[in-house]
């Protein structure tokens, strides 16, 4: 039960049962509570730090700033295009044949959008494209997309140098801390249980059990919620796609219903990309933009979908998992 814990939870248990321990006053139950006081002031100090890297609020700014300063360069192109001027326009085919290299960047993950307008970038440098951008006078906006990526990348690095305090804690190696305390009080209570009755002892036998019952019926009821949210969120986006299926199923050649979502995807807000299983085909992955689908390429990072289990809101990372070769027993933490 106590691996199924969140952090904080797992916490919140120690410190019961430590408080049920003291008030039980039995000295030979007393004698060993120091290890898990410790034990729960380390990782109480753990789980206080900041859980907001320095700079993210900044990053998200620079992000928005660089993402337009991508989409006036793509409209530039887009404006001359319409040019009846034929060297405006040879140059104006020329930019967008550059940037056809680097499709959609800017609703790529941080990392992959920074490369990818940094080779966009040292093109636009090579070759006859200064002379081209001169041409269209485009030059100020190329030079507005390299200081917005410059800028956000910049930021998105100097976080992790102001952000190391995070790596000060071993919040896993500290639960376990706190874990192995707990087992030696359960150990003691058990022994004194079955050597010592007393009352104080069968009392906090009966609330140490009464604990454990608690955690694991709000566990079950957790993971019965998680999952009824986790569909809510599949069926959402379903809602949100399927009107636009025809749309994209005509412009790449496939019968009506050939499209279907399959429940996974990638990323968060408008950089979220949907997995769409494809009638005969291979799936494609595809985001939203501008009312309409669009095709990408695979995004990095993990999935969360179906096929993944999904990812638990607001889960942190378990203190253990059950000793191979046996399913976790519920009342293990039981006396």
């Amino acid at each position: 039960m106590r691996s199924q814990l969140r952090h904080i939870e797992h916490l919140e248990f120690a410190n019961t049962i430590l408080r049920l321990c003291k008030e039980a006053n039995v000295e030979k139950l007393t004698a060993v509570l120091k290890p898990l006081s410790d034990a729960i002031e380390a990782e109480d100090k753990a789980l206080n730090q900041s859980k907001v890297l320095f700079g993210t609020e900044d990053l998200v700014k620079l992000d928005d700033a660089r993402d337009k300063a991508y989409q006036a360069l793509r409209l530039l192109v887009k404006m001359y295009l319409q040019s009846d001027d034929e060297e405006t326009l040879k140059a104006a085919k020329r930019l967008r044949e550059v940037m056809s290299r680097y499709p959609q960047a800017d609703i790529q993950g941080y990392v992959q959008e920074t490369g990818m307008i940094k080779n966009l970038i040292a093109d636009t440098k090579e070759g006859d494209m200064p002379a081209m951008l001169a041409r269209l006078g485009a030059m100020p906006a190329v030079t507005r997309l390299e200081n917005a990526n410059r800028a956000f990348d910049e930021v998105y690095h100097n976080r992790a140098q102001v952000s190391k305090s995070h790596g000060q804690f071993d919040v896993r190696a500290l639960r376990g801390a706190v874990d192995k305390a707990l087992d030696t009080i359960l150990t003691r209570i058990i022994a004194l249980a079955d050597l010592d009755p007393t009352p104080p002892i069968e009392k906090l036998v009966e609330q140490y059990n009464f604990q454990a019952d608690n955690w694991q019926a709000h566990l079950a009821q957790r993971k019965s919620s998680n999952k009824s949210s986790h569909e809510r969120d599949m069926d959402k986006y379903a809602a949100q796609l399927e009107p636009l299926f025809a749309e994209l199923e005509r412009e790449r050649g496939l019968s009506s219903g050939a499209l279907s979502f399959a429940r996974e995807f990638r990323g968060t807000g408008r950089k979220r990309a949907y997995l769409l299983n494809v009638a005969g085909k291979s799936p494609i992955w595809v985001v939203i933009s501008k009312g309409k689908l669009v095709v990408v390429p695979e995004p990095s990072g993990k999935s969360t979908g179906t096929g993944s289990g999904g990812n638990k809101p607001g889960g942190g990372t378990g203190g253990g998992s059950p000793k191979p070769g046996r399913e976790e027993d519920p009342g293990e933490d039981k006396v």
